[in-house]
């Protein structure tokens, strides 16, 4: 019998109509905007602050009151990025179960509040994965922007750890469309990482 390798999404789990989020310190950059800079670098040339975002009826509250949250430093933490920035934790579990294969650099980051930082990293490939089932993936007619991706099995099982394949040169390094394998989802389930929500994906 054929054992079937599972695939999971990583996105933000919502808390409710509060969360953390980092801000970066140059407000109003754009995400893509620094891949070209830390392709260069080991480190975000700026720090993040840590702050809290609320939806109220008026819109949304962003403040550093934290007062009645029980954790506050997730390890899948969001961010005005749209990063996936990772706990030193969350970073080691993957770190583990990884090899040369998925060409992956690591982006150090520091999160500041009130005196208090704490070290997170953003993945960032340095290659592009060949993942696609390219015969099923819907492009937009006469280009190659994907509509919608399927992944092929036979390709992803190389990997623990893989993007979503970008037009743009350079979106795919780093982005928030990433997905593990069940090793990795096993781990991050039976340590409770914070912030984190998986779901599985389907591969052809």
């Amino acid at each position: 019998m054929e054992i079937v390798e599972k695939y999971y999404s990583i996105n933000w789990h919502n808390r409710g109509n509060s969360t953390p989020s980092a801000f970066y310190g140059e407000q109003g950059i754009l995400g893509f905007e620094l891949i070209p800079v830390l392709e260069l670098k080991n480190s975000f040339p700026e720090d993040f602050t840590l702050k809290k975002i609320t939806e109220t009826s008026k819109g949304i509250d962003v403040s550093e009151d934290f007062n009645g949250e029980s954790e506050i430093w997730l390890d899948y933490l969001p961010n005005d990025l749209a990063f996936p920035l990772m706990s030193k934790r969350m970073k080691k579990i993957i770190n583990d179960k990884i090899s040369e294969r998925e060409a992956i650099k690591w982006i150090e980051a520091k999160v500041n509040y009130k005196g208090n930082s704490k070290e997170y990293f953003v993945p960032l490939f340095t290659k592009a994965l060949d993942v696609l089932d390219v015969k099923r993936t819907k492009y937009v007619p006469g280009t190659d922007h994907i509509i919608k991706a399927f992944f092929s099995k036979e390709k992803v099982i190389k990997y623990n750890l893989f993007h979503k394949p970008a037009s743009e040169d350079h979106l795919f390094k780093i982005t928030s469309d990433i997905y593990v394998s069940s090793e990795i989802e096993k781990v991050i389930t039976k340590e409770k990482l914070s912030g984190i929500l998986l779901e599985e994906i389907k591969t052809l």
